[in-house]
């Protein structure tokens, strides 16, 4: 999950939590707005930042695929160490501009666009990855990459790190777009008594 993919990876999510609970922010009520707005800060701050910072924090040139060497050392520079500040909270503006362009689709009829723009978003997370289609299965420093001397994460342990991490963010991506789900699934019953 490179920066690369964790920037538009939010906003895609930010939409997607918009499209899931589609039926009842067309209702308007600010309340369900406001409640699947929380639910999506809560998904960006609790779930997909700190899987992008671990990431980044631990292994801050594979992280942006290899793409800036300046990235591997925060420690007693300022720019760089705000990148990392500026990483989170991007990454959380993101997903409520995606969440809010997709509720004011949704509140204008526009659903099948609303799906469109998530399924295009959902497909441009995987776009970096043309960047350097190697770069994600090599481990390594800045410089160890670019001279070849990066070792394949499968026999490292990058990979289990990366595994766990992974599994968090799906297991916490799942989660919360049920919960999502649910809340506009008994908010139409609820109408419809």
């Amino acid at each position: 999950m490179p920066v690369q993919i964790d920037i538009p990876a939010a906003f895609a999510m930010g939409q997607l939590m918009a499209v899931v609970g589609r039926k009842s922010l067309k209702t308007g009520e600010p309340s369900i707005r406001n409640r699947f707005l929380l639910w999506t800060n809560w998904y960006m701050s609790l779930i997909l930042c700190p899987a992008g910072f671990f990431l980044l924090v631990g292994w801050p040139a594979w992280e942006t695929m290899y793409q800036w060497a300046w990235i591997e050392n925060p420690q007693f520079h300022s720019l760089v160490a705000l990148f990392y500040i500026l990483f989170l909270m991007v990454i959380v503006i993101l997903g409520n501009v995606g969440f809010l362009m997709s509720y004011w689709l949704i509140r204008h009829n526009k659903d099948t666009l609303a799906k469109v723009i998530v399924a295009l978003s959902l497909l441009s997370v995987v776009a970096p990855l043309l960047i350097d289609i190697k770069a994600p299965f090599f481990i390594g420093t800045y410089q160890q990459y670019h001279t070849g001397k990066a070792s394949l994460i499968f026999g490292s342990s990058f990979f289990f790190s990366f595994f766990a991490i992974m599994l968090f963010w799906a297991i916490g991506s799942v989660v919360f777009i049920k919960k999502v789900y649910f809340e506009d699934k008994a908010k139409q019953q609820q109408a419809a008594k």
